[in-house]
C-alpha cells in the first residue's frame, strides 16, 4: 500500500544521485547484476534464434560473405542489395520483437528501482512484475524517441535538455500513471532546473560512454541509470513513500510501555514520580530506635 503522503522535496537537481544510486545499487548488487544480465541474455537468445531463422531460410544476409560460390555467381550489385535489404529485414524483425521485450523488462526494472528507492526490499521476481506496463512503456518509447531526435535536430543540446525533462517519466509509468500523466508530471517538475537536469544527463551519458568502452561495467552503470531516474521522480515531483509498519518492542527505558500503565498510577504524559529521601530522623522514628528522643 503506498501512502498519499509526500516528504518535501528539494526541487533541485543532485549529482550527489551519482553516489545515492551507487549506494542503493551495492546493497543488492547480486540482484541488479542478474537482472541485468537476465535482460541482455533473453534479448540475445531472441536476435541469434532470428539470425539463424533468416539464414536457413536462405534469406541474403550472411551466406554471400561466408559462400565464396554465391558471390561469385551473383552480379555484384544484386548481390550488395541483396545483403543490404537481407539486414534491414533482420534488423527491423529484430527491433519489432524486441520492443515488447525490451519494454516488459524495462517496467520491471523501474519497479524495481522505485522499491529500492523507497527502502523496500526487491527480489529477481520483481523484474517479471511489470507486464502490466509494457504496452505504455511501448507507447511512450516512441513519444521519447521522437521528441529526442527533435531535439536533436534542432539542436544537439535540445537532446540533452528532452531527456533531462522526460528524465523521472520512467518511473512514474513504473508506478501507474499514464504515458500523458507522466510526461506532464516529469516536465512541471523538472522544468525548475532544466538547465542543471541537461549538465547531469550530459555527465552521466559521459560516464556511460567511457564504461561502454569495457562492457563489464555497463553492468553497474545501467542500474544506476534506471535507480536515477526515481531519485529525480522522488525530488522533482514527489514519490509516495510505503506504508511503514513500527512493532514497538518492550523496553526497561522510560516511559515503560502502554500496558504498564495502568498498574503505575500515573499517566504516560506525566514525569516518572521523585524518589522520597529520609532524614536519618525520620527513618530512626518509623523504626522505633529508642535512641531517637521526642522534641
Amino acid at each position: 500500500m503506498i501512502s498519499s503522503d509526500v516528504p518535501n522535496l528539494p526541487r533541485k537537481v543532485s549529482f550527489n544521485w551519482i553516489s545515492e544510486s551507487f549506494q542503493l545499487f551495492m546493497r543488492d548488487i547480486w540482484t541488479w547484476i542478474l537482472a541485468i544480465i537476465i535482460y541482455i541474455g533473453c534479448s540475445l537468445v531472441l536476435s541469434f534464434t532470428l539470425l539463424g531463422i533468416f539464414t536457413l531460410a536462405e534469406i541474403q544476409i550472411i551466406n554471400p560473405l561466408v559462400i565464396p560460390s554465391i558471390s561469385a555467381a551473383t552480379d555484384p550489385v544484386a548481390l550488395i542489395v541483396k545483403i543490404v535489404l537481407g539486414w534491414l529485414l533482420f534488423l527491423s524483425t529484430c527491433f519489432l520483437l524486441g520492443w515488447p521485450l525490451g519494454a516488459f523488462f524495462s517496467s520491471g526494472l523501474f519497479k524495481m528501482a522505485n522499491k529500492s528507492v523507497r527502502g523496500e526490499p526487491i527480489s529477481i521476481g520483481d523484474l517479471f512484475s511489470g507486464g502490466n506496463a509494457t504496452l505504455v512503456f511501448m507507447g511512450f518509447g516512441i513519444v521519447f524517441v521522437v521528441l529526442y531526435y527533435v531535439g536533436l535536430l534542432a539542436c544537439i543540446v535540445g537532446a540533452f535538455v528532452v531527456t533531462a525533462l522526460l528524465f523521472p517519466a520512467y518511473a512514474l509509468l513504473a508506478d501507474g500513471d499514464g504515458i500523458g500523466m507522466a510526461i506532464q508530471k516529469s516536465f512541471d517538475g523538472m522544468k525548475r532546473d532544466w538547465l542543471n537536469g541537461a549538465a547531469f544527463v550530459f555527465a552521466y551519458g559521459l560516464l556511460c560512454f567511457l564504461t561502454g568502452l569495457c562492457l563489464l561495467p555497463l553492468l553497474v552503470t545501467v542500474p544506476m541509470g534506471i535507480i536515477i531516474a526515481s531519485l529525480a521522480y522522488r525530488d522533482m515531483i514527489g514519490m509516495p513513500l510505503g506504508a511503514t509498519t513500527i512493532t514497538a518492542e518492550p523496553t526497561s527505558s522510560w516511559p515503560p510501555p502502554p500496558t504498564g500503565f495502568s498498574s503505575g498510577g500515573y499517566e504516560p504524559s506525566q514525569t516518572p514520580p521523585e524518589p522520597q529521601v529520609e532524614s536519618p530522623g525520620e527513618s530512626r522514628r518509623k523504626t522505633g530506635d529508642p535512641t531517637e528522643s521526642d522534641d
